[in-house]
Parts: structure tokens; C-alpha cells; sequence
């Protein structure tokens, strides 16, 4: 595939691989019987929020695409964790995983795309104020 603008291919690599190795730290610190437990699943959120916010910051053109990007860093971490966890943990541990892999990447999903969201929404409104600024100091 050729892109037409490497810098953005760059920030994209950039913004995915950012959101891939917090995911997998978040993932991998917690053992299986603890992945049912409350805290990871509002850390796992919180993180995911985070993450949409910075991939947003790294890739401005558009907050849909940063969070799908922030998203996809999350699902990569989530398949890595269940590969692991079926090769070295418990063969059995991870029955229904494609189940799991939707659940918790609708989980990283939603939280991601509303970081992006509102850091694109704080970036306009710096935009905005930052033009208005230069509109009066021009005219006066």
C-alpha cells in the first residue's frame, strides 16, 4: 500500500503503537482470576478514554479515525494477552475468546472514540479563540 503523506502514516504508527503497549501494560499486570474485577474493568476504561484523547493529539485530522486507531491498539493488546495466556497460562482459559475480544474492544471502542472526541472539541475551541484573536489585533 502507498500512502500519499508519509508524516501521516507516521502518526498513525505512532498513535496505535502508543495505545498498543498501554493497553498490553494494563492486560498483561493482571492475572486471569483478576480480570473480572471491577478496578480493571474502570482502569481498562479510563485508559482506553486516555489513550483516545492522546491519539487525537497525535493524529488531528479527524477524531473518528484516531479512535478507531486507539481502538485497534487495544484489540492487538487483547488478542496478544489471550495468545499468551492459552500457550503458557491454561489452555482452557479463553473458550469463547472471540466473545471476549468484542466485549472488551467495545469497551476500549466507546471510551476511546469520547477522548478523541472531546480532545478535538478542545482543539477547535483553541482554534477558534486563537483566529478571533487575530482577526481583532488585525483590525486594530
Amino acid at each position: 500500500m502507498i500512502y500519499k503523506n508519509k508524516q501521516d502514516s507516521k502518526l498513525k504508527a505512532i498513535a496505535f503503537i502508543i495505545a498498543l503497549v498501554i493497553a498490553c501494560i494494563v492486560k498483561f499486570s493482571v492475572t486471569n482470576d483478576g480480570l473480572e474485577d471491577a478496578v480493571h474493568t474502570k482502569i481498562w476504561l479510563g485508559v482506553s478514554f486516555i489513550s483516545g484523547i492522546a491519539g487525537a493529539v497525535i493524529y488531528r485530522k479527524n477524531f473518528f479515525f484516531a479512535g478507531l486507531i486507539t481502538t485497534a491498539g487495544f484489540a492487538v493488546a487483547i488478542f496478544l494477552k489471550i495468545v499468551f495466556d492459552l500457550l503458557f497460562v491454561d489452555p482452557t482459559s479463553h473458550n469463547l475468546f472471540p466473545f471476549e475480544l468484542v466485549i472488551w474492544g467495545i469497551m476500549a471502542f466507546i471510551p476511546a472514540i469520547a477522548g478523541a472526541f472531546l480532545s478535538s472539541m478542545i482543539f477547535r475551541i483553541i482554534n477558534k479563540s486563537h483566529s478571533e484573536k487575530k482577526v481583532t489585533k488585525s483590525n486594530s
